[in-house]
């Protein structure tokens, strides 16, 4: 008589498997690239890359650009963060789970691709995410208030938050969904 395995109740979709790869290999990246800033910090090598770029802000600024850059600088404090944890709450609400809470202190816009009605919206998220982390990093180097490789060091680690949560949210509804618990009912267990 010969014996089967059994087989899993759902196989886990083929596109979710390729995102998870897919954030965990950039996670990889972004950790290398803080790694390597934290070396140019420990060689003392900033300094040269620092100033550079300090110069070149100082070379370009003007009245327009710098009314500009300091109301991109005055939005990422608080009506950014507001409008983040409006959001998180909304999600946390019609999902009954502090999960989206929880997430968004890293990746609002993880909670809004996630929920687009399409890829295309995903990635608009996923864009405009990215444009305005950079927008702002850009806006606190040419205001002078960091260092280039400050602001370089920030973004690798809080993308690296960013994509480990994603990670591990995508690993886990693969996980959920090969072992037959509908990802819905497990999120809403803290």
């Amino acid at each position: 008589m010969s014996r089967s395995l059994p087989r899993p109740s759902r196989l886990p979709n083929a596109r979710e498997a390729a995102t998870a790869t897919a954030a965990a290999l950039a996670l990889a990246l972004v950790l290398g690239l803080f790694v390597k800033v934290a070396d140019l910090l420990a060689e003392r090598h900033a300094g040269l890359l620092d100033n550079t770029v300090f110069d070149e802000a100082v070379e370009h600024r003007g009245p327009l650009l710098t009314a500009f850059m300091e109301a991109v600088s005055t939005a990422a404090e608080i009506p950014l963060l507001a409008t983040a944890a409006l959001v998180a709450l909304t999600f946390a609400w019609r999902t009954r789970s502090w999960r989206p809470v929880i997430v968004t202190a890293v990746a609002a816009a993880l909670l809004l691709a996630r929920r687009a009605r399409s890829r295309t919206g995903a990635t608009t998220w996923g864009i405009t995410a990215l444009a305005l982390s950079a927008l702002v990093a850009a806006s606190r180097v040419y205001l002078g208030v960091h260092w280039a490789t400050d602001v370089t060091a920030g973004l690798a680690l809080g993308a690296a938050a960013a994509l480990a949560f994603i990670t591990i949210d995508l690993g886990y509804g693969l996980w959920a969904r090969r072992h037959g618990t509908p990802p819905q009912a497990a999120a809403t267990h803290p």
